[in-house]
């Protein structure tokens, strides 16, 4: 199905080819805000798709910025704690590690606790 999608009076008008079910959940969606089209909708994925990939570039370029960083020790404790998150049984659930909190910070994480405990859950 072929779709005019227009978000502002700044914006350009184009073409969309969309499925028909994808259309229907649009326009139900837009409904729910009291739109009558699904241009918004529209403008507002595309916008949130394309700050996604900004981060991810930013993730990337940070993770590439560690290259070598780590000894090959660090690298088998984290690819085995990787293994187990996707197993399903990482030992860590909603910002714990082993008893201890978890706290934000800004490159990452913190783990409170002694630094053997640290490295435990690292």
């Amino acid at each position: 199905m072929h779709v005019h999608a227009a978000w502002s009076n700044l914006a350009r008008r184009t073409t969309l080819e969309i499925r028909d079910e994808h259309r229907a959940r649009l326009l139900e969606l837009a409904a729910l805000r009291g739109e009558k089209g699904f241009s918004r909708l529209v403008g507002e994925a595309i916008d949130l798709y394309l700050k996604r990939q900004d981060e991810r570039k930013e993730t990337v370029r940070r993770a590439l910025a560690t290259r070598g960083s780590l000894t090959p020790a660090d690298v088998a404790d984290l690819e085995d704690e990787e293994e187990l998150r996707r197993a399903g049984d990482g030992g860590m659930s909603a910002g714990r590690c082993a008893g201890r909190e978890i706290a934000d910070a800004q490159d990452g994480f913190e783990v409170q606790g002694s630094a053997e405990e640290q490295r435990a859950c690292m």
